[in-house]
């Protein structure tokens, strides 16, 4: 059984759903803090980056990670900043359509990847800005940890 089309839908949900009215400095280092903490704790060998504006403002490495993440994230990256969509979002698309990303996209296999882990930080009235990207795991739990994270600093912030 393809289960490609519902997590295709469910991570549309999710894209739809974690959406913030403003994005700050502050927020990128509680965000970090928090997956950096996640790692250390679980002993998840990850290295993560978040952006704004292809703009760094938090990034960590867990011991046991290399230099190959930080390729990872950058292709990653610039998949959400070209498509505005999570880097796992379209690495589905494709999946269903049993399509060549780099092919049907006309982009290089050096700069992009269609590999789950980086999810856009979407602003209410304006759009994506940036980037919550975690290499290291599957593509499925990289993004999901990022969804994880973000969704439960959402919902505290809201409080």
């Amino acid at each position: 059984m393809n289960d490609t089309p519902q997590l295709l839908h469910e991570v549309e949900q999710q894209e739809a759903d974690i959406v913030f009215d403003f994005f700050t400095s502050e927020d990128a280092l509680a965000i970090g803090n928090q997956l950096a903490k996640l790692a250390r704790l679980q002993n998840k060998k990850i290295a993560i980056n978040i952006t704004v504006n292809r703009r760094q403002l938090f990034h960590y490495s867990h011991v046991g990670t290399s230099p190959d993440n930080n390729k990872w994230i950058r292709r990653k990256e610039n998949t959400v900043y070209h498509f505005y969509k999570s880097s796992y979002h379209m690495a589905l698309l494709v999946q269903m359509k049993n399509a060549d990303f780099y092919q049907k996209y006309g982009v290089s296999k050096d700069d992009f990847a269609a590999a789950g882990g980086s999810f856009p930080i979407t602003l209410r009235e304006t759009g994506v800005v940036g980037t919550v990207t975690v290499s290291g795991l599957s593509q499925c739990e990289d993004h999901n940890l990022v969804v994880s994270v973000l969704k439960e600093y959402l919902e505290k912030s809201k409080k």
